[in-house]
């Protein structure tokens, strides 16, 4: 009972940031960010009809989000059981995520350093991270594949305490849900994983295992791990050969197309993490090298290891790496709160040495500030909400005998459900644009004889180009035309 006496500060700490999350996710009516949307209505078309989809056939925005994750299935799963609607499961699930990720770190934590309390205020720091708080707001793949990497350094500590082959195959199987999860993050936990087993083997080389069975366990674990991950592991191969190709080096191909923009620049560390969370991060790791000095321990050698590799990716752009430095802030969050705790402990132990009443004082005061702070942080939202209006048109109006043309508007920012009914053919989509005004209505005809054609243009453009079929939808910038086809003409399109 001593080990958990300050559980309840822990629950008030998660208490209070779902309540502000929950307050701030319903705050607008639609979902922060942008790829909370493919996610939700790639779910939908999973559920509606084509169960093994990746993607969406009709996609044309800028982000190239189009890979498989279980989340989608996930929420096809919590959707089908509970009936809840997409839109409040995609509300809601980042921010369960990270409180599950937080819940993870304290375990974890507490395991490692024995000290419940420091295990809740680095939990504390972490929720107080703006990069954490305004990623709980959107639902992304990541937030929950975070958990499992917690998971995958817990079990870690367990099989380093106690070799058991339960402990190797549980590790296996979270390893490969990671790959299901958000196989392009892969490249993490493997590593560690495959350090701490090459650690293994080589106390089992210099016969310090103390006769554990290292050779079964380890199979146990690559075999659990190989069977489970066999669809995947053709595509993880295939994605990081084309990371090579295509995100690293000073040719990169995907360099000209994202230099110098916002998405890429390296973050502002201080004012993502919290210059407290950096400040302890650094004492941290100071503490880990002394130890590592006088007794060298694997455990403090993956820590440094996770945070120099997470680090670095935070740095991709000045390494002529070409990936999204602010996504990769996230994963550095994580092993950061993890070695901020080693020092938190150092500091909680002084103050308890005089009083042991003004340790949990101190947490207390520092849970307060963060109630008062924490409503001062929202998210970004960058979906318009006209656009999500003419998307609900499109959904409640538009017949299954039609055809969607989209001019200049995203389509899964708008948010169409019915993708089935999208033209996606953009060799056709560039004649018929291309095609003078005044001619607009033969082209249709030609292309979909008998269909009903719908147009979404969002300005600034040449709307006028479509101005003598029939508006059917206008608010702020986004029109919607209608335009019925009669001829007899051949079916080129469908």
């Amino acid at each position: 009972m001593k080990q958990h006496k300050y559980y309840f500060l822990l629950m008030l700490v998660l208490s209070i940031f779902l309540v502000f999350g929950l307050i701030e996710v319903f705050r607008v009516e639609g979902l922060y960010s942008y790829d909370p949307y493919y996610h939700m209505h790639l779910a939908k078309y999973v559920d509606a009809q084509h169960p093994f989809a990746t993607e969406i056939p009709a996609y044309n925005g800028e982000i190239p989000i189009q890979y498989p994750t279980s989340l989608r299935l996930l929420t096809v799963l919590i959707h089908t059981v509970s009936g809840s609607a997409y839109l409040y499961i995609y509300k809601v699930f980042g921010l369960f995520s990270i409180i599950l990720l937080a819940l993870g770190l304290y375990i974890t934590i507490r395991h490692l350093i024995k000290c419940e309390l420091c295990a809740i205020f680095s939990v504390l720091l972490f929720l107080s991270a703006p990069i954490i708080i305004y990623r709980s707001l959107i639902t992304y793949p990541e937030n929950l594949v975070l958990v499992i990497h917690v998971l995958i350094f817990y079990y870690i500590l367990k099989i380093r305490k106690e070799k058991r082959t339960t402990y190797f195959v549980i590790l296996s199987l979270f390893l490969s849900s990671s790959l299901y999860i958000h196989y392009r993050s892969f490249v993490i936990p493997i590593s560690i994983v495959a350090i701490f087993f090459s650690w293994l083997i080589s106390k089992k080389i210099l016969n310090k295992t103390s006769g554990i069975n290292i050779n079964k366990n380890l199979l146990y674990a690559s075999s659990s791990f190989l069977l489970l991950s066999i669809p995947m592991l053709p595509l993880v191969i295939k994605q990081y050969v084309l990371y090579l190709r295509v995100n690293v080096g000073e040719d990169a191909l995907w360099k000209p197309y994202v230099v110098g923009t916002y998405q890429y620049a390296i973050p502002e560390y201080q004012n993502s993490l919290g210059i407290l969370l950096i400040l302890f991060m650094l004492l941290g790791i100071a503490i880990l090298l002394i130890r590592i000095i006088k007794k060298p321990d694997i455990i403090f050698l993956l820590l440094l290891f996770w945070v120099t590799f997470t680090f670095l990716l935070t740095l991709g752009p000045k390494l002529e790496v070409w990936i999204p430095p602010i996504r990769m802030l996230t994963y550095f969050t994580v092993p950061t709160c993890i070695i901020s705790s080693f020092s938190i402990k150092k500091i909680i132990w002084a103050i308890k040495g005089g009083n042991s009443i003004s340790a949990p004082i101190l947490v207390s005061c520092v849970i307060l500030l963060y109630t008062l702070t924490l409503p001062t942080i929202h998210g970004g939202v960058l979906i318009d909400q006209n656009e999500l209006d003419a998307a609900n048109w499109i959904n409640t109006h538009v017949s299954e005998d039609s055809i969607i043309l989209v001019y200049n508007i995203d389509l899964i920012t708008i948010g169409i459900s019915k993708y089935n009914l999208i033209e996606s053919r953009q060799d056709i989509l560039d004649k018929i644009f291309s095609t003078p005004h005044d001619r607009i209505n033969r082209v249709l005809c030609s292309f979909y004889p008998n269909k009903s054609v719908y147009i979404i243009a969002k300005e600034p453009t040449k709307t006028s180009e479509f101005d003598e079929l029939t508006k059917v939808f206008e608010k702020r910038g986004i029109k919607i035309f209608y335009y019925r086809s009669k001829c007899n003409c051949p079916d080129r399109g469908f």
